[in-house]
């Protein structure tokens, strides 16, 4: 069917210079309220007008039968200066039996096209097409013959119309036809031809071939009688396959195709997967492109997703996971194109479309953003999208946070802020300090979500917060950490220092380079001091902050002179011969805190 369709729409696509067309007019005559019998009929009867040369062949007139109608219709009607209206029909019969029966239909036959491109094994029309898909008639001699097989293990039974294909190519029309050797294995016959153009058997007639003979012959009598028998043959022929009209004038024209298949099994004759091997015949519930972009994203109902390359399903086709897609631009694919090759440079495009894709829907399509996060939350291969996307900036945090945050709310029920971690994790105690509520990822996710500025580490957002903290002002003990700095740090303005309400233990101070301050956590209770205020937290506040300074070092030697002077010590105290270095700065330490 795919084959089959391909060609309709591979015409088209030349025929406008286009790679992409899908504008079919679509009618679904089962749809309720179901159209009645003579609703269908009269449907029928204006398909047979619009398209004369649709009901002709073995098969084509047997729909003719009353019994069968049509369920479904896609056509167009497409004007293409300076020729005719390419002009195009698919109708899904019912038969009166459990087999239903497709109709193709289209005119503008390829230039290069002839019977034989669809009769012959392996024959094709132009090898090479910048707008059509693939080799255009190459695959229609398998098609055919994969169908055939599928009708010939056709359950048992006697059905009206017969089961067959057959289709038509100008005025040649072929039948698939089948024989079985002696041990009983069905083979496929070779198509069997008719070439109802007449004009050429009646001289025959006359003149044996010979156009000399053809004055001679002209009077005799026999000849006369041959000649009108053969015409009578061949108007009886034409007429039984429908190829002339009640007046005996031709319905069908040179460059018409018209394919007819009866033995099509009900379950598989539903219009969403018959027509599935071309997209968006049936228009997907869900589908999403961005303007200009070569990917178009969408839901398939099936149980799998499926890969598209320009509106032609590859059953083997790049990796998925969730959301399926449909490629409009080059790829390199088997013979048989049901399988995508590797190619550097053409999967490296298609890579490269897709990471553009995926970050453009962020910041653009909420809705299919969502559906992205759940895919890659659920896939790490490096092929699927979470091994594609790389995202350019931070532009988007927001979409890209606000996407996977709905992905979680639906799978975790809780009024916490969520923040990502994978399994390595170490600062676990941070997540409940903070009030957060941990989701694993695999390390390429979490990769995704920091480059997009989404989240960040979990001790960033912490410094984070701490820097958002309202500060506490006239908190005692912090005009000896100014002062101290004035004398280290100079450039810091005192008023850039603060004690922030922040309570928890990481981190203890935080310096903001880009706005020259400093930033500290509310100091714990004192362990010493219980019951009263004290002044205890100053020195390691002031070590904390040498070591969170990233500017020129604060040696420990210059921190201890200008606390101990802050403090009221005595920073002239001689070190007595008897004691050891190591005893000197004990003593050092032991005169400034008792000050």
């Amino acid at each position: 069917i795919l084959q089959y369709m391909q060609n309709i729409v591979g015409q088209i696509l030349k025929d406008l210079e286009v790679r992409e067309w899908n504008d079919w007019t679509r009618e679904d005559l089962q749809v309720r309220p179901q159209k009645t019998i003579e609703e269908r009929n009269a449907r029928k009867s204006s398909l047979a007008e619009a398209y004369p040369g649709l009901l002709t062949g073995p098969h084509g007139v047997s729909l003719r039968n009353q019994n069968c109608l049509p369920l479904y219709i896609l056509s167009a009607n497409i004007s293409v200066p300076p020729k005719t209206n390419f002009m195009a029909a698919i109708v899904l019969w019912s038969t009166g039996s459990s087999r239903k029966a497709a109709s193709f239909f289209n005119n503008h036959l390829d230039d290069n096209a002839s019977f034989d491109s669809f009769a012959i094994d392996g024959e094709s029309t132009s090898k090479v097409n910048e707008w059509a898909v693939g080799e255009k008639g190459k695959w229609f001699i398998l098609a055919t013959q994969y169908l055939a097989e599928y009708i010939a293990k056709s359950e048992e039974g006697r059905y009206s119309p017969l089961l067959g294909i057959s289709f038509r190519v100008g005025e040649q029309i072929g039948e698939l036809k089948w024989k079985k050797s002696r041990k009983v294995c069905v083979i496929v016959a070779p198509l069997y031809i008719l070439n109802l153009t007449f004009t050429s058997d009646i001289d025959d007639a006359f003149d044996g071939g010979d156009p000399d003979e053809y004055d001679r012959t002209m009077e005799t009598a026999k000849m006369r009688e041959k000649a009108a028998k053969i015409l009578g043959q061949a108007a009886k022929r034409r007429s039984k396959l429908g190829l002339d009209g009640p007046n005996g004038t031709s319905v069908v024209r040179s460059d018409e195709v018209c394919i007819t298949i009866i033995g099509i099994a009900a379950h598989h004759a539903d219009p969403e997967y018959l027509f599935s091997g071309i997209f968006g015949v049936i228009p997907p519930s869900s589908r999403w492109r961005s303007a200009n972009s070569l990917i178009e994203f969408f839901l398939h109902d099936g149980k799998s997703p499926r890969f598209y390359h320009r509106d032609q399903h590859v059953p083997h086709g790049l990796h998925l996971n969730k959301l399926s897609v449909n490629y409009h631009g080059d790829l390199s694919l088997s013979s048989e194109r049901i399988m995508v090759l590797n190619d550097r440079v053409r999967n490296s495009r298609y890579r490269s479309a897709m990471c553009a894709a995926i970050h453009l829907a962020f910041r653009t399509l909420p809705d299919l953003a969502v559906e992205l996060a759940d895919d890659i939350l659920t896939d790490d291969h490096s092929d699927g999208l979470a091994g594609i996307l790389v995202p350019p900036n931070m532009e988007s945090a927001e979409e890209y946070r606000a996407a996977f945050e709905k992905v979680w709310r639906q799978k975790i029920s809780t009024s916490l802020e969520f923040h990502p971690r994978t399994s390595l994790e170490k600062n676990l105690l941070l997540f409940s300090q903070l009030s957060l509520e941990p989701v694993i990822v695999t390390p390429r996710v979490l990769e995704i979500l920091h480059r997009s500025g989404a989240y960040m580490p979990v001790s960033e957002y912490a410094r984070k917060r701490l820097l958002e903290s309202c500060s506490i002002p006239d908190f005692g003990g912090l005009d000896r950490i100014r002062a101290t700095l004035q004398k280290l740090l100079p450039s810091v303005p005192s008023e850039n220092i603060s004690v922030r309400q922040y309570d928890n233990l990481y981190p203890s101070v935080v310096w903001d380079d880009k706005h020259n301050l400093f930033a500290l956590a509310r100091p714990k209770p004192c362990e010493d001091h219980p019951a009263e205020e004290c002044l205890c937290w100053v020195g390691p506040a002031l070590h904390d902050i040498t070591k969170e300074y990233k500017g020129n070092a604060i040696s420990l030697r210059k921190l201890w002179r200008a606390f101990a002077v802050e403090m009221g010590g005595d920073t002239t105290i001689k070190r007595a011969s008897s004691l050891t270095p190591m005893d000197t700065c004990a003593l050092l330490f032991n005169s400034i805190l008792s000050v």
